[in-house]
């Protein structure tokens, strides 16, 4: 059971290839596999006994993604409240996703460097109006998000268009946490920038350079992050994205992809940001 007499995390990752890197240094306290193949893995680092975590290995794609977020939050409900549906309590949960993305040319980051989301968007969402079916798309005609939800001003639009905004002062905190942790000699970077999540792979270069024009210069491309964000707003809890690149969005040359880099420094992100 999650006991949340201080702050506890849930680490969201599609794959256990993402997250292998920091159960290596960790100490395993539990194992929960459901049906529909989530797996829960309760755990505390090995360097420190003071902070516990939980694991949700939920599978690739925005369906399996939210799914899994949900049966473990309605998970920690019912244990937190022995019964059947209670209110959510999550003011000592913190809800921090992590894994593997191509990142953007344009962006300037390289294979292996890490970034943290500052927003992250359902390039699929809307209403499409162009003959070439071309992004972006219009807003759609209703929310994604119950009303009471939905931010004042711009959020109004954004929440229509599948916009998910993070906190700023949490978004930096994050940064600073993992570049804190990076040494003199490191050859990667650490920067913000925003995030746009596909349910198509982008497989072209001409493709990936009209996604980053049209979406502002998002700097990576997942499969599951505005879908978990979606979840952890209408459960109202803190969210942070952050990711590592292991390739280049429209580059399908796995040759040139760095998929174990990349999880090593998603992983280093993840015990940077529970470290500090």
């Amino acid at each position: 059971m999650l006991i949340m007499s201080h702050k506890s995390y849930l680490i969201v990752v599609a794959t256990l290839m993402e997250i292998e890197p920091i159960l290596s240094s960790s100490t395993i306290i539990s194992e929960t596999l459901f049906i529909s193949g989530v797996k829960i893995i309760s755990a505390k680092l090995s360097s420190s006994v003071n902070i516990d975590f939980q694991i949700v290995i939920t599978g690739l794609g925005v369906v399996n993604a939210a799914h899994g977020l949900t049966l473990s939050l309605e998970k920690i409900r019912c244990n937190q409240n022995r019964e059947p549906y209670p209110k959510c309590d999550s003011r000592d949960l913190i809800i921090i996703h992590t894994g593997i993305a191509g990142s953007f040319e344009g962006s300037g980051l390289n294979i292996g460097d890490i970034a943290v989301a500052t927003s992250d968007t359902y390039i699929h969402a809307g209403v499409s109006t162009n003959k070439s079916f071309n992004y972006p798309n219009q807003p759609l005609p209703f929310d994604i998000l119950p009303e009471k939800l939905v931010l004042k001003s711009n959020d109004y639009k954004i929440n229509r268009e599948g916009r998910f905004i993070f906190d700023k002062a949490m978004v930096q905190n994050s940064c600073y946490a993992i570049k804190n942790s990076v040494t003199k000699n490191s050859d990667f970077r650490v920067i913000t920038g925003d995030f746009i999540t596909v349910s198509t792979i982008t497989g072209s270069k001409e493709q990936a350079n009209h996604i980053f024009k049209a979406f502002s210069r998002p700097c990576m491309e997942s499969m599951e992050g505005a879908a978990l964000a979606h979840i952890a707003a209408l459960y109202n809890i803190p969210f942070i994205e952050v990711r590592a690149a292991s390739n280049l969005v429209g580059i399908r040359d796995k040759e040139a992809w760095d998929i174990p880099l990349a999880c090593e420094r998603a992983s280093f992100a993840v015990v940077s940001l529970l470290n500090n």
